[in-house]
C-alpha cells in the first residue's frame, strides 16, 4: 500500500483496530459475525442496507469488506469505496452518513475563484469536474459525498483523472477509451490490514504521490493521452516563471496570472526543426492552406488538419512552420510551432497519423533535474499485498499473497522477496516463487511465537529494471493465543 497514504490513515485504522480487538477480547456484537467469503466480502448489515442501495449498492460502492464495527454508539462497515456509519442517537435524517476518509487521507487543495462563466458546479471553493457532476449528485452531493477537497487532477502513473471529496474519491480512466467515472478505493485503503480484500480492479487504487494538478489534468483529458504522450516530468518552475509539465509529444505550461488554462509550449524549433520559407497555396483539394503573411503560408494535408482539429486545433498545434516532407521510408512529417505530425500509411488503423516524440528530446536538452524539480517519472510497477489471516495465533502458518502489475496488467515471472520484522527486532527474509500468468504468487511464513497484540510488519520488494527496487509494506497481528 502507498506509504504516503498509510501515514495519514493512522487515526482511522487505530479506532478500527481497537474496535476489532474489543470483540476478540470478549465484546459481543449485536448480531452473529458472519464468516467472510473466499474473496473476503461480507453481507451488508441490516442497518446499512437502505443507505447502501440508495447510493448505488455494489455497482457504485463495491462489496462490503468488513463485518460491522462497533465503537461506542456508532456502527460502521467498510465497502471497497467508502466507510458507512450509523448513529442511532442522531436526528433521524442524519443517522446514516459516510465517514470523512478524504479528510483523513489529507487531500486538500487551496480554494479557487468562482468561474465567471456559468455552467460549472462550484462548491465551497472548488469546481466539481464536469464529467464527475452526475455521479457526485447521484451520491447526494454534499449530503453523502461531502464537499470537494481538491480540484480535478491528472494522475500520470495510473493515466486517470481524479478528484477528492470529504467522503469519497472519483476517478475516470483515460486508458484507450475514456471510461465512465467511478469511485476510488477509499474503503480498502482506510481499512488496511483489517480488511483482507483483493481489489476487483487496480485502476481505482489510491496513489496520492502521483497526481498532477489543474490546469494540466483537464487539458490532458480534453486533448487525449495518446495525443499528449506519456507523462515525463513536472510540474516544475520553468525559466520564464511558468509552471511546466513535459509529456512525450507536447509540453504544457500554465501562467501564474492565468492558472485555469494550460498552453502548449512552442518546442519544435527548440529541438532543432527549422522554420521553412512560406509558400503559395497548392491547387489541390487534399490540402488546407493556412495563410500566415499575405497570400503566403503553408499547405496542411487534410489528414493532418483533421487530426489537429480533433485535438484542440491550431491553438494547440501552433502555426505550421514547414511543408510536409519525407522523413524516412513511407513516413512523411510536417512540423508546427508546438509539435510535429507523422503520416505512416503502414501503421494500424487509427494510428496512421500521430504526434512525434518531441517532448522526450526537449527534456533531454533543457531539463537538468535539480532542486526545482517537484516530480520524477514514476515506475509503473505496482505490488498489491494481502494476508490469509489479518489476525493469527502463534501456532499457525501465515500465507502472504502478492499480485504484481504494470499499467494495470499482470507481470509474470517476478520473484519478490519479503522481509518481516519480528517483535524482538530481528528480521527474517524469504523469497516468493515467481509470479504466474496472472501476476500472482503466494508464500507461507512459519508460525511466529509472540504475545497477543504483537504487530508483524513486513515489506515486499521486487526488481523493476532501471527503476531499481520497488517496495510495498503491510503488517498483520498476532492474536488468539
Amino acid at each position: 500500500m502507498n506509504m504516503v497514504l498509510r501515514k495519514s490513515t493512522v487515526p482511522v485504522m487505530l479506532f478500527v483496530l481497537l474496535a476489532s480487538l474489543s470483540v476478540a477480547c470478549g465484546g459481543t456484537p449485536t448480531s452473529p459475525s458472519p464468516s467472510p467469503t473466499a474473496i473476503h466480502t461480507y453481507p451488508v448489515a441490516p442497518q446499512f442496507r437502505e443507505l447502501y442501495a440508495y447510493l448505488g449498492g455494489n455497482a457504485i460502492l463495491g462489496p462490503a469488506i468488513s463485518d460491522v464495527i462497533l465503537l461506542e454508539n456508532l456502527s460502521m462497515q467498510y465497502t471497497e469505496k467508502v466507510l458507512m456509519v450509523y448513529d442511532p442517537y442522531a436526528p433521524s435524517d442524519r443517522q446514516h452518513y459516510l465517514a470523512p476518509l478524504g479528510k483523513e487521507f489529507g487531500f486538500l487543495d487551496p480554494p479557487v475563484p468562482m468561474p465567471q462563466q456559468g455552467g460549472s458546479l462550484y462548491v465551497d471553493g472548488h469546481i466539481v469536474y464536469a464529467d464527475f457532476v452526475s455521479i457526485y449528485e447521484a451520491l447526494g452531493g454534499v449530503r453523502y459525498a461531502g464537499k470537494p477537497l481538491t480540484e480535478v487532477r491528472y494522475n500520470p502513473e495510473e493515466n486517470r483523472l481524479e478528484q477528492h471529496f470529504e467522503n469519497i474519491g472519483i476517478y475516470q480512466s483515460l486508458t484507450n477509451v475514456i471510461g465512465d467515472p467511478e469511485l476510488l478505493y477509499y474503503g480498502i485503503e482506510a481499512c488496511g490490514y483489517q480488511c483482507r480484500h483483493q481489489m476487483s480492479s487496480n485502476s481505482g487504487a489510491l496513489h496520492n504521490d502521483s497526481a498532477l494538478p489543474e490546469p494540466f489534468a483537464s487539458t490532458v483529458a480534453r486533448l487525449g493521452q495518446t495525443f499528449v504522450g506519456e507523462y515525463l516530468f513536472g510540474p516544475y518552475e520553468a525559466k520564464d516563471g511558468n509552471q511546466e509539465v513535459i509529456f512525450g509529444n507536447l509540453v504544457l505550461y500554465a501562467i501564474p496570472d492565468d492558472p485555469n488554462r494550460a498552453y502548449a509550449r512552442p518546442i519544435s524549433k527548440l529541438v532543432g526543426y527549422e522554420e521553412k520559407p512560406l509558400v503559395e497555396k497548392l491547387d489541390s483539394q487534399l490540402v488546407y492552406f493556412f495563410r500566415i503573411e499575405g497570400d503566403l503560408g503553408h499547405n496542411i494535408p487534410l489528414l493532418f488538419y483533421d487530426y489537429i482539429s480533433q485535438h484542440g486545433g491550431i491553438d494547440v498545434s501552433g502555426y505550421p512552420i514547414t511543408e510536409i516532407f519525407p522523413y524516412q521510408d513511407n513516413i512523411y512529417r510536417q512540423c508546427f510551432e508546438n509539435l510535429c505530425l507523422d503520416s505512416d500509411p503502414n501503421a494500424a488503423e487509427g494510428q496512421q497519423v500521430h504526434p512525434v516524440n518531441l517532448g522526450s528530446i526537449y527534456k533531454t536538452l533543457f531539463i537538468n533535474p535539480g532542486p526545482q524539480a517537484t516530480k520524477e517519472p514514476v515506475s509503473k510497477l505496482r505490488i498489491q499485498l494481502w494476508e490469509e489471516e489479518s489476525l493469527i495465533d502463534s501456532d499457525h502458518v501465515q500465507t502472504i499473497h502478492v499480485t504484481i502489475t504494470r499499467d494495470g496488467m499482470p507481470v509474470e515471472n517476478v520473484a519478490p522477496d519479503i522481509e518481516l520484522t519480528l517483535p524482538d527486532d530481528t528480521r527474517s527474509v524469504y523469497v516468493f516463487p515467481p509470479t504466474n500468468a496472472g501476476g500472482s504468487a503466494s508464500l507461507s511464513i512459519p508460525a511466529i511465537k509472540a504475545p497477543n497484540g504483537a504487530l508483524i510488519p513486513y515489506e515486499v520488494c521486487a526488481k523493476d529494471g532501471d527503476a531499481g527496487e520497488i517496495c510495498t509494506s503491510d503488517s498483520y497481528i498476532i492474536w488468539g493465543n
